[in-house]
């Protein structure tokens, strides 16, 4: 009798234990489970139901211009409406999402700090959020200067004017840039010489020779260098990149697109979101454009 009371109580224990999460082979409470892994991208073309219907409204933030662009023909195939576009810098696209009447269906964003803002304020559904591009990070100037560095610190020792770089909290290229300069040491360096703009067309306008056209002069930009994601310098002419910035310097910049909180299933959207992702033509252009695929970004490893 006592042996059985004993073995009852063992098993009462193991019993317990395993709802309270003492399992050994269990993660402990509150950990969270990991993704399940991701297989390599698909090389067959995407076989996707055509859409008809009106023009999707997408945001974007301006990195991911090239992209869109060079997409915007093979959607058009796909999606009767086709897109209509609106560039905004991530501090821009924040705001205008709390004007009233603000109604995108798709918004596209490049960091981990606007997804979260974008989560926490219920404007995207996050059942949709998918990466599907991403990017560098690089040093320019413009293409008739010989500047060169050996890393981000030494940039002290260049003798420049100015620096431009995009406001830290406004632009994508900021966010990334400011993160860059500080992990190395160069902020507190160069940090008197370093000029932030609130958005990328007066960051490259503050770099690049720029017409007046009241005088009919041409006049050099105020900044004789920039820090700029690479697929923007890969596609704005007049601009060298001569400095690659090492990745271990700032946050992963990956592209992702969600539907915008209620517009999941709008016509069009899902078609677009998987376009975007899973297209292999469509990762090709992307990578021919100065940005990563979906599987460097990810590092997703394909078979051999």
């Amino acid at each position: 009798m006592r042996s059985t009371l004993i073995l009852a109580a063992c098993l009462l224990a193991t019993s317990c234990n395993l709802i309270a999460g003492d399992n050994p082979s269990a993660p402990p409470a509150g950990t969270k489970r990991p993704a399940a892994p991701t297989g390599p991208p698909s090389t067959e073309p995407l076989k996707l139901k055509h859409t008809s219907g009106d023009a999707l409204t997408v945001w974007a933030v301006p990195p991911a211009k090239s992209a869109l662009e060079a997409l915007a023909a093979d959607f058009r195939k796909l999606h009767k409406g086709g897109w209509n576009l609106s560039y905004l810098d991530r501090k821009a696209l924040l705001d205008a999402l709390k004007t009233e009447g603000a109604a995108p269906q798709v918004l596209i964003f490049a960091d981990a700090e606007t997804a979260e803002a974008l989560r926490s304020a219920g404007a995207i559904d996050v059942n949709t959020l998918r990466s599907f591009a991403g990017d560098t990070l690089v040093i320019v100037s413009r293409a008739d200067a010989n500047w060169a560095t050996a890393s981000v610190f030494d940039l002290y020792e260049l003798r420049f004017t100015h620096l431009a770089i995009g406001d830290r909290a406004a632009t994508s290229a900021g966010y990334y840039a400011y993160q860059s300069l500080v992990s190395d040491g160069a902020w507190d360096r160069i940090k008197e010489r370093i000029i932030e703009l609130p958005s990328q067309d007066e960051l490259l306008q503050s770099l690049l020779v720029v017409k007046n056209h009241a005088v009919q002069e041409r006049e050099r930009g105020a900044a004789q260098i920039a820090v700029l994601l690479g697929s923007s310098a890969a596609t704005t002419k007049g601009v060298k990149a001569f400095y690659a910035v090492p990745e271990d310097l700032h946050e992963p910049v990956r592209y992702q697109v969600a539907a915008a909180a209620g517009h999941a299933n709008d016509p069009g959207v899902s078609t677009l979101l998987r376009l975007l992702a899973e297209d292999p033509d469509a990762q090709a252009k992307l990578a021919s454009y100065g940005y990563l695929d979906r599987a460097a970004a990810l590092k997703i490893e394909t078979p051999r």
